[in-house]
């Protein structure tokens, strides 16, 4: 619940850029997706750290 709010004030706050961690940017590009924007139309790149992409 507190990360669907958190995508909701994002999208109202900034209207051109999102950032945040691989959960959030994946949140945001579902939202993005479902709102209608599509996928030509946006980048999304999550960041992972070297540690985390060596954990999976």
């Amino acid at each position: 619940m507190k990360l669907l709010f958190i995508i909701g004030l994002a999208a109202v706050c900034f209207t051109d850029v999102f950032a945040g961690p691989p959960i959030m940017v994946d949140a945001c590009t579902i939202e993005a997706i479902a709102l209608g924007v599509r996928q030509d139309d946006f980048h999304a790149d999550p960041f992972t750290t070297e540690a985390e992409r060596k954990a999976t």
